[in-house]
């Protein structure tokens, strides 16, 4: 993976972000309420900030060290998990940004009662024991689906594994809520 990208200010990087997407430098002046000069200025202190030779290239840099992505918010951590919604890959500025709140999740100190309500535990003990998703285990405790979810969120939570993408989650609140002693 690339290393952090050099900041751009928010209106560089924006402008960028246009000029990636094919707009011109007049519709970039409509959108930002400047002159057309005043976007191929920026263009120029984008080009000598990033060590390229011409806005073609810094786009293609953009890309591919994360300046900027294929969305104008990407680059947050709510654009890295649209792509994972919409079974993309996610671009290099969202992998970044995700890299960063999954690195302060893990360095956030855990609770010292982690422990599990007696429902949590039911309801984790029954995803364990039947493998199954969490609308067939609210089926099978005669729970609505809704409160199961949200059981499982708050489990998630007390154990620390919420930061995790979702198919990795139960695995690791499994394993975690065994080595506590939770499911025996």
């Amino acid at each position: 993976m690339p290393t952090a990208p050099l900041p751009l200010p928010e209106l560089e990087r924006d402008v960028l972000w246009m000029a990636s997407q094919g707009f011109r430098a007049t519709a970039i002046a409509k959108q930002h309420h400047m002159s057309e000069g005043g976007v191929k200025n920026i263009y120029w202190r984008i080009t000598h900030r990033l060590g390229t030779r011409n806005l073609v290239h810094s786009v293609a840099h953009g890309l591919i060290t994360g300046i900027i992505g294929p969305y104008r918010d990407c680059g947050e951590r709510r654009a890295y998990l649209r792509h994972l919604r919409r079974s993309e890959t996610p671009c290099v500025a969202c992998r970044l940004a995700n890299a960063t709140y999954v690195s302060a999740q893990c360095n956030a100190p855990l609770p010292a009662d982690a422990g599990l309500t007696p429902t949590q535990t039911r309801v984790l003990r029954y995803l364990y024991e039947h493998d199954c998703s969490q609308s067939e285990a609210a089926q099978g405790l005669n729970m609505d689906r809704k409160r199961v979810a949200s059981h499982m969120s708050a489990v998630y939570q007390r154990l620390g594994v919420f930061h995790m993408h979702r198919y990795d989650r139960m695995r690791a609140a499994i394993k975690i809520a065994k080595d506590r002693g939770y499911l025996e």
